[in-house]
């Protein structure tokens, strides 16, 4: 009797990458072209770098790539230290904030450069300028432009001196602290003041003193005689 045997059905193994169960629980790294995301905390010393970059007028987008963090976060820490970009605020305008800061603060130095209060306020804080009110000062300031008693009123007085060359030199200014009769505070003869003038205007004091003459009726050079 003839045996006959039936072939085994063989199947095909497909192959897998599946591996041990704990290669499907590790997170498979796709490679991409995207750079590497800064770390979320921002180190003291990338703050510092924040200030000084703004405070060299960079854009966001330029500090963003010095630090390497996107644009969105250095807004966002920007924000939050209240860093203001000086962008388009020349030289001399910070120059002048250092200078007048603490005597006339924020407010009074946005409205004479037409600047935002706060970047005044940032420019002083990132320099360590700070605003020291009038009356905290030994001695006190006043809240005048200076600290010398205003004049209210003048009068200009001919003396008819046989020695003057012209009217300049003959007249004195007497000056008064009070719009009404009152003593005299102090007088000052005009042609030192017209001197005094010149030399701070760096103009010619001859030339000024001309030009005060020229609705003089008489002759320019004329002496005055008693």
């Amino acid at each position: 009797m003839e045996s006959t045997t039936i072939p085994q059905q063989h199947t095909e193994q497909k192959p897998t990458n599946a591996g041990s169960f704990s290669d499907l629980l590790r997170k498979v790294q796709h490679p991409t072209n995207e750079e590497p995301q800064a770390p979320y905390h921002w180190t003291l010393d990338e703050k510092v770098q924040l200030y000084r970059l703004a405070a060299q007028g960079k854009t966001r987008k330029e500090i963003a790539g010095v630090l390497g963090r996107s644009t969105d976060s250095v807004y966002s820490m920007a924000s939050k230290l209240g860093v203001v970009s000086l962008k388009g605020m020349p030289q001399s305008e910070v120059d002048y904030v250092l200078n007048y800061y603490p005597l006339f603060g924020e407010k009074a130095l946005a409205e004479k450069l037409r600047r935002p209060r706060k970047k005044i306020k940032y420019i002083a804080q990132s320099n360590d300028v700070k605003y020291k009110s009038m009356d905290k000062y030994n001695p006190p300031i006043p809240r005048g432009l200076t600290c010398y008693d205003m004049v209210k009123r003048v009068s200009f007085l001919d003396r008819e001196s046989p020695v003057s060359q012209d009217l300049v030199e003959d007249c004195v200014a007497v000056f008064y602290n009070k719009t009404g009769p009152s003593a005299p505070l102090i007088a000052m003869h005009v042609d030192e003041l017209v001197t005094a003038l010149a030399n701070h205007f760096s103009c010619d004091p001859q030339a000024l003193t001309l030009t005060l003459l020229s609705g003089d009726k008489h002759s320019l050079n004329r002496r005055i005689t008693a």
